[in-house]
């Protein structure tokens, strides 16, 4: 307690007598090391980061600051720290942490969900994009936003149920979205789910078309012998029922 008091003593002098900031800095920082929660230091280091411009040590302090708030005070600092950063630092590394931390404490932020899905795709960091674009279109489902969710499940993840779950949501909202309806159908051939492709297909009454879909898909050397069987089973009922030529 002397050690604090002493210090904070020290750092006053270098203020008010000298103007050396730098100085006082590195004495309050100490006091901070004794008593990690001590408001004045952390107010006075909050002052002389803000006049230097130090937007990191700024952010640093306020964040020893948050950790003291109750629970539920906590985003709205978060906010603060993250908005500060920005437009002061916009390093991403440093960004999206702080976005990440508003969300933690309130998940369906709204603008933490904006700012993120932005960065995220700037750092191509597609699954996390992926997570923050479902999240915004179980709020609102924009046709645009699930259009880009279904091809970043499709073309960068690899996540094809994922994928058919936007795509889906879409053509419920636009029934005549060319491009959704295109990946969806190559969606449920990738996973094989036939019975849904034969769903899709039949809705347009497209049978001719799933018909080749399913010949050339029996075809593929990649197709194992028992499923080519399932295949040819299938596009010959559909011969038989639906276009009533039982001789193909």
């Amino acid at each position: 307690e002397e050690k604090i008091e002493l210090l904070r003593e020290a750092g006053s002098m270098y203020i008010e007598r000298s103007s050396n900031q730098a100085e006082a800095i590195k004495v309050f920082e100490q006091v901070l090391e004794y008593a990690p929660q001590d408001l004045e230091a952390i107010e006075k280091l909050k002052e002389m980061y803000e006049k230097r411009r130090d937007w990191e040590s700024l952010i640093a302090v306020m964040d020893r600051e948050a950790q003291m708030l109750d629970p539920a005070d906590r985003p709205l600092r978060y906010v603060e720290m993250a908005e500060l950063a920005t437009k002061r630092i916009r390093k991403p590394d440093t960004v999206i942490p702080l976005w990440e931390k508003v969300l933690d404490a309130e998940p369906g932020h709204p603008e933490a969900l904006e700012a993120l899905s932005q960065l995220y795709e700037r750092a191509r960091e597609w699954e996390k994009l992926a997570k923050v674009l479902e999240t915004l279109t179980d709020a609102d489902p924009d046709p645009k936003m699930l259009q880009k969710l279904g091809s970043i499940y499709a073309d960068k993840i690899g996540y094809d149920a994922g994928a058919v779950r936007a795509f889906t949501k879409l053509l419920t909202i636009n029934p005549d979205d060319r491009r959704a309806q295109e990946q969806l159908k190559r969606r449920y051939v990738s996973l094989k789910a036939w019975d849904e492709l034969t769903e899709f297909y039949g809705s347009q009454d497209k049978w001719s078309e799933l018909i080749r879909v399913l010949e050339r898909q029996a075809d593929a050397k990649e197709t194992e012998p028992d499923e080519r069987v399932d295949l040819l089973f299938r596009a010959a009922r559909l011969w038989i029922d639906q276009e009533g030529k039982p001789e193909r």
